[in-house]
């Protein structure tokens, strides 16, 4: 159900600790739950969303940002999920979501439905 995956999707958000690229448990379970949803719709294709806090410089936080979605991205894949079908987009420290948020919540992953 494509309503139920867009909802998964904007309600799924992957954290990590500061300069860590590491998922930790926590985060997988919501990745398998998201990975679920997915496999629901065929057709559908992800877009991985990666944010760093602002510590570091422009290039460092667009690399880690990167490291994150590859991270995410490789365990979707390991979930069933086709590595053609997910998008990397590292948006360093640039490019934040609106509202204010702690320099933790920047540091994430988030999904858009493709």
């Amino acid at each position: 159900d494509i309503a139920a995956l867009e909802k998964a999707g904007a309600d799924t958000v992957i954290y990590f600790e500061s300069t860590s690229f590491r998922v930790n448990p926590e985060e997988r379970l919501k990745l398998s739950l998201l990975a679920e949803q997915f496999t629901k719709v065929p057709g559908a294709s992800l877009a991985l969303l990666g944010y760093a806090d602002p510590f570091g410089d422009a290039s460092y936080n667009r690399e880690l940002s990167r490291k994150r979605c590859k991270a995410v991205r490789d365990i979707l894949v390991e979930l069933g999920i086709e590595f053609l079908l997910l998008e990397i987009e590292q948006k360093g420290e640039t490019e934040k979501s609106q509202g204010s948020r702690s320099y933790k919540s920047a540091r994430r992953v988030e999904f858009e439905l493709r």
